[in-house]
């Protein structure tokens, strides 16, 4: 009942990317401007398009619905791989999907549940422009989590998806993963405790119990 969408909503959608293949969206009302020409947007939302992105034909059209509801400031999607690519990058692809590469988050790599989302590192996203520019017009990236520092409220939907690959195993993809470990140091400092979650605990036992298993296992007395 709180995800209501509204049909008949359609406002000028503003397409911040580049190369974007603006025929393969269903949505009536667009426009195509560039990141750098981002301030000079006239649509009413503003539809972010990753590098080498590609939405599917109802990004928008499904996404737009939400945001007649004014307690909505964003929709992201799942960012699927490819079927193709080279060998390295669908392995990076298995393990984004999979629980035990990314736990929790394994629903930004593949379609999950409707579910209101806090912080989704995401180049690709539909927002309102007046929420855009009253977060400082930060990049894409770290959009949700500061719309969520203002308070505001970001929809994630899997009515449609986004195609991106992943970069490849090894050093790009731990590279992503060092970049957004450090976004959470960020939120970790700046919001304290109540920025801490579950989900961030586990995998820091996981790898504690893994490291210091082994040594309390042959150590003598209480450590065994």
């Amino acid at each position: 009942g709180e995800t209501t969408r509204v049909a008949e909503y359609r406002p000028t959608v503003t397409l911040v990317g580049r190369g974007i293949e603006r025929n393969r969206l269903d949505y009536p009302s667009l426009e195509v401007v560039t990141p750098e020409d981002v301030g000079r947007a006239k649509g009413e939302v503003l539809a972010f398009v990753g590098a080498n992105a590609r939405p599917a034909g109802n990004w928008i059209s499904s996404a737009v619905p939400y945001l007649a509801r004014p307690d909505l400031s964003a929709v992201v999607t799942p960012l699927v791989a490819p079927p193709g690519g080279s060998l390295r990058e669908r392995a990076a692809a298995a393990v984004s999907e999979s629980r035990l590469g990314t736990g929790s988050r394994s629903f930004r790599f593949t379609p999950g549940n409707l579910r209101f989302v806090q912080d989704y590192p995401t180049s690709s996203l539909v927002v309102r422009r007046d929420d855009y520019l009253s977060a400082g017009a930060v990049e894409p990236e770290r959009l949700c989590a500061r719309l969520t520092e203002l308070e505001k409220r970001v929809l994630y939907t899997p009515d449609s998806v986004v195609v991106a690959s992943r970069p490849p195993l090894f050093q790009p993809h731990l590279k992503q993963a060092a970049q957004y470990a450090d976004l959470r140091g960020m939120a970790l400092r700046s919001g304290g405790i109540a920025a801490l979650r579950p989900s961030t605990l586990a995998p820091v036992g996981i790898v504690a119990f893994v490291v210091l298993g082994w040594p309390a296992a042959f150590a003598a007395g209480g450590w065994q």
